[in-house]
């Protein structure tokens, strides 16, 4: 389990969802690879999705 920031949310013309998120941990990275399935807590399981590959400059903490 890995702690994540929403930085940016947009609700998409199918209603779904797609957000970026920055992880709490540099571990992350070796487990969130694109098309790896995840779900999403809030004191119990509230949704689900799937990691698209990110097209665009790696950012820099």
């Amino acid at each position: 389990m890995f702690g994540a920031i929403i930085e940016e949310l947009v609700e998409q013309p199918d209603g779904q969802l797609r957000a970026r998120v920055m992880f709490r941990s540099d571990l992350a990275r070796i487990y969130v690879m694109p098309g790896a399935t995840f779900e999403v807590w809030y004191a119990q399981a509230i949704g689900d999705g799937v990691v698209e590959p990110w097209i665009g400059p790696r950012r820099q903490r």
